[in-house]
């Protein structure tokens, strides 16, 4: 797909690749107006001693590194608007081409296997890196979750977590799902015996280190 780079860097350094930008947005819950933004104004280094604090209406660009959080305001840059809907555009389509493949994310063991949902990579080493930062867990989502029943009615009071560490709705219940899928898939297989992380590595295709997590 020509709106997104090729995707070939380590997961480990994602937040800070341009390569992985718009997925990380994605993953992170940005709308595309703000993933647009912090693109733009990471890709053309427009400089900081410009910088306003963002206020309603007006065509701007954040400054913020990509998937931050915090209560601070966050300034931007004003920018053209004919150089963000460039942009804008990108990330739209790219966002849209992520929502069908998120089908895919959810049975990883699927990825080159089935044909009918088209994937934004080519080969096996980039498809475990997109699987890997989907299934990757925020510390702070993480340390809610602990020591807590995965129910139904938990995933409906998503909000407050979202609200006490300051990570978007959608990347909360992301990684809710995520949690819960892996637990189901081992409630299932009442009969498993032998190394968890291990088979959750080879289920999901996950790398060893975030498997462990999971485990």
């Amino acid at each position: 797909m020509n709106g997104i780079r090729a995707l070939v860097v380590d997961p480990s350094s994602a937040l800070s690749d341009p390569a992985l930008i718009i997925y990380n947005h994605w993953l992170q819950g940005h709308s595309i107006e703000r993933a647009a933004q912090l693109l733009c104004t990471s890709e053309l280094n427009y400089s900081t001693d410009t910088t306003n604090v963002l206020k309603h209406g007006g065509v701007t660009g954040v400054d913020d590194v990509a998937g931050s959080n915090s209560n601070n305001e966050t300034k931007i840059v004003t920018m053209p608007e004919s150089i963000l809907s460039l942009y804008r555009d990108e990330v739209q389509d790219a966002y849209r081409t992520f929502q069908v493949f998120e089908a895919l994310l959810e049975q990883p063991n699927l990825l080159g296997v089935q044909s009918q949902i088209e994937c934004p990579v080519d080969n096996a080493a980039q498809r475990q890196q997109l699987i890997a930062l989907y299934y990757g867990f925020d510390s702070r989502v993480l340390r809610e979750f602990m020591g807590v029943k995965l129910t139904a009615k938990l995933r409906s009071n998503l909000d407050d977590i979202s609200d006490k560490t300051h990570v978007s709705i959608r990347s909360v219940r992301r990684q809710f799902d995520n949690l819960r899928r892996v637990h189901s898939r081992f409630e299932e297989v009442s009969t498993f015996l032998g190394n968890n992380c291990k088979q959750i590595s080879e289920d999901f295709c996950l790398p060893t280190s975030l498997a462990k997590r999971y485990a």
